[in-house]
């Protein structure tokens, strides 16, 4: 056998044997929330519309809590929430 058709052949066989990225299945943070304004003030000082929308920050930064109900207090508030982007 010649050394690249058997060098080939190693690849293939490692990359079938190989395991797909997907296999490793990601928790989804994200979920369907109301449009609801039921203000929750997060520890990163950012005022979330309501705790669903809190809830889907907290799952993609676990080091985030919650401050208060209530907006934030607007001279160090950030913005009004944040825009999530689901996959």
């Amino acid at each position: 056998m010649r050394p690249a058709v058997l060098v080939s052949t190693v690849i293939v066989v490692v990359l079938l044997m190989a395991r797909p990225l997907t296999s490793f299945k990601m928790p989804s943070c994200c979920k369907p929330c109301t449009r609801e304004r039921n203000p929750v003030c997060g520890s990163d000082t950012v005022t979330y519309a309501n705790p669903c929308l809190f809830s889907i920050a907290q799952c993609q930064n676990r080091k985030l809590t919650m401050r208060h109900m209530g907006e934030c207090n607007p001279r160090n508030n950030h913005g009004w929430g944040r825009t999530f982007i689901c996959l």
